[in-house]
């Protein structure tokens, strides 16, 4: 695969996760064990995330070059923080142990696809 290639799976699946996470807020995390239908706090920060997303995502996939190179940096950075937030969010008993592996393999395969995409480029 290109860099091209591996910069589309993991930008475009990261824009529809954010549209997504705008579009049903009460729906975007069940699956991890968390439940935003009852809680307009978890509901905004789902839709701060899908914003954060939908940007993150666009840029990487609307620039090419040294442009392009620096989003990809961004969501590498974005990802991994995201892996350790859910580690220890985990740790201190936030997060279920299904759903942290889970957000922590989505935030791990971020990191692993964009360094794929930047050194395909190479």
């Amino acid at each position: 695969m290109s860099g091209d290639d591996y910069n589309r799976l993991l930008n475009a699946g990261r824009t529809l996760v954010g549209v997504a996470a705008l579009a049903a807020p009460g729906q975007a995390f069940r699956g991890i064990g968390l439940d935003a239908r009852g809680s307009p706090q978890l509901q905004l920060m789902t839709r701060m995330f899908g914003v954060r997303e939908v940007v993150l995502g666009a840029g990487a996939l609307s620039t090419s070059g040294e442009e392009r190179r620096r989003w990809l940096q961004a969501t590498i950075a974005a990802d991994a923080g995201d892996a350790l937030v859910t580690l220890a969010g985990h740790r201190a008993g936030h997060l279920p142990t299904g759903g942290a592996v889970l957000l922590a393999l989505a935030a791990g395969t971020g990191v692993a696809l964009g360094a794929l995409a930047l050194s395909s480029d190479d």
